[in-house]
């Protein structure tokens, strides 16, 4: 995954994973994985909470072929997220 923003691209990971029918979320960084908050995917729209640097930020998006394309907002920004599923 990437999550263009004013500075550098962010690159992070994304793995989703049914559990006992419950869908869950793991985002990975270069500090590590965590688990994500909130995951819904209805209406062919993920969405979720993440934690990065202190902050919480909300990520959506829709499958488009092989890749995942939407948004993140947070702190007072937002911007495109975009990746490619494995």
């Amino acid at each position: 995954m990437t999550s263009e923003s004013d500075g550098d691209p962010i690159k992070w990971t994304l793995s989703l994973k049914e559990v006992e029918g419950k869908l869950t979320a793991i985002c990975g960084t270069a500090d590590g994985e965590k688990p994500a908050k909130n995951v819904t995917f209805a209406d062919g729209v993920l969405k979720f909470v993440t934690h990065y640097e202190d902050d919480d930020y909300g990520i959506t998006l829709k499958p488009n072929g092989n890749k995942l394309e939407g948004t993140w907002e947070g702190d007072g920004n937002s911007g495109k997220t975009y990746g490619f599923k494995n």
